[in-house]
């Protein structure tokens, strides 16, 4: 099955915003974006998988994120992974999509957030 990953919502959006501000701590974030995004790629299940009850409990917080960049796709998110792109402080999060009728997976990188907001959305 090929593998294609996308910066979607507000990873994208962190992600040009890192590009633009050049300094240090962003090249450094840069790095470990792309270095994550290549392992991701060979390896989709490399993140740590979010539990089903963390999503379940902040769906409606998680359904209001899509919404408001109109990717209803993602709605009742039903798979999540996480990993940890400093040690304390930033972390990227993922899903996963299977097109079947292309045999594709898409893995969406939905968020590029630091520890506060992923303490908000995910535990």
């Amino acid at each position: 099955m090929k593998a294609i990953l996308r910066l979607i919502c507000q990873a994208a959006e962190k992600y040009e915003e890192l590009i633009s501000q050049k300094n240090k701590e962003s090249y450094l974030l840069l790095k470990k974006l792309d270095f994550f995004k290549e392992l991701i790629k060979k390896d989709e299940s490399y993140g740590e998988p979010i539990r089903k009850n963390n999503l379940t409990k902040n769906r409606k917080l998680l359904n209001m994120f899509f919404q408001r960049y109109d990717y209803r796709e993602l709605y009742n998110l039903d798979n999540c992974y996480c990993c940890d792109l400093t040690r304390t402080e930033w972390r990227m999060l993922y899903t996963l999509m299977k097109d079947k009728n292309e045999d594709i997976l898409y893995i969406l990188c939905f968020m590029i957030i630091d520890h506060k907001t992923y303490e908000k959305y995910f535990t």
